[in-house]
C-alpha cells in the first residue's frame, strides 16, 4: 500500500489534531480551573497547584511506556485507553471534596494525556512519510490551538455554573470528541509495490533502499549516521570526560 495516495491518512491526521486540541485542556486551561477551585472550594492556591505538578510528571513519564506498548499491540488500543483516562480525569474531578481526590483524578487524566500526545504524533508522522514536517506541525498546532477555542467558554461556564459542573461538561466533551477518533488510530502497513520486469532489472543494479519509516530507536543506532550522532553528542562526551577524571 502506498500511504501517500490514500485518503485515510487525512482522516487520521485530522483526528489526531482534534485529539490534541482536547488533551491540551489539562495544561493550557489549568489556570482557569485552579482559580475556580480556589473560589468555589476555598482551598489555598499552593495546595491546588500540587495537582498541576503531578500532571507534568504523569504526562511526561508515561510516554516511553505507551510508545513501547503501541509498537507491540498497535496504537489503537493504547489510544482508546488514553482517551478513557483523559476523560475520566475530568469526570471524576467534578466530584472532588478534598485535595487528595483532585491529585488522584488529575494525575489519572494526565497519564491519558501523555499516552495520547505521543501516539497521536507518532501515528500522524508514520502516515505522512512524504510530508513529515506538515504532519508534525499540524498535530502540535492542535495542542496549542485548543486554548484559543476553549478558554473563553470555559471561563464563562466556571463563572455561571461553577468549577465542578465545568469539569463534568468538559469530561463529557472529551468522551464525545476523543474516543471516536482513537478508533482510527493505526500504523500503516508497507507492502512492496508490484514492479514491471524492466523495473526489477534496474533495481538489481542499484542498492536497495531500506524503508526506515517504522524503525525503532535501537535500529537507528545501528546505522553509521545514528551511531555517529550518538557517540559524538556533546552530552555523552561530557559524561565520558567526567567519568574518566574522577
Amino acid at each position: 500500500m502506498d500511504v501517500t495516495k490514500t485518503k485515510q491518512r487525512w482522516v487520521i491526521l485530522v483526528g489526531a489534531l482534534i485529539v490534541m486540541m482536547f488533551i491540551s485542556i489539562y495544561q493550557y486551561s489549568w489556570s482557569l480551573f485552579a482559580s475556580g477551585i480556589k473560589s468555589d472550594l476555598k482551598w489555598e492556591m499552593t495546595t491546588i497547584q500540587v495537582a498541576f505538578t503531578l500532571y507534568t510528571y504523569g504526562a511526561t513519564f508515561i510516554q516511553p511506556f505507551s510508545g513501547y506498548f503501541a509498537d507491540k499491540f498497535g496504537p489503537r488500543t493504547i489510544a482508546i485507553i488514553g482517551g478513557l483516562l483523559a476523560s475520566a480525569g475530568f469526570l471524576l474531578s467534578s466530584t472532588i471534596t478534598s485535595p487528595l481526590q483532585l491529585y488522584l483524578y488529575y494525575t489519572l487524566g494526565s497519564i491519558g494525556v501523555g499516552m495520547l500526545y505521543g501516539i497521536s504524533a507518532a501515528t500522524a508522522v508514520k502516515w505522512f512519510p512524504d510530508r513529515r514536517g506538515l504532519a508534525t506541525g499540524l498535530v502540535t498546532f492542535g495542542f496549542g490551538a485548543g486554548t484559543a477555542l476553549f478558554n473563553l467558554p470555559f471561563q464563562a461556564w466556571i463563572t455561571t455554573y461553577g468549577v465542578k459542573t465545568t469539569f463534568l461538561y468538559v469530561g463529557i466533551l472529551m468522551l464525545i470528541f476523543i474516543l471516536p477518533f482513537t478508533f482510527f488510530y493505526k500504523y500503516p502497513e508497507f507492502v512492496a509495490k508490484q514492479q514491471k520486469p524492466e523495473e526489477k532489472k534496474e533495481e538489481k543494479k542499484e542498492e536497495k533502499k531500506e524503508d526506515t519509516t517504522n524503525w525503532k530507536w535501537y535500529e537507528m543506532l545501528k546505522t553509521p549516521s545514528g551511531g555517529s550522532y550518538t557517540f559524538h553528542s556533546p552530552s555523552l562526551q561530557q559524561s565520558l570526560y567526567y567519568s574518566g577524571h574522577r
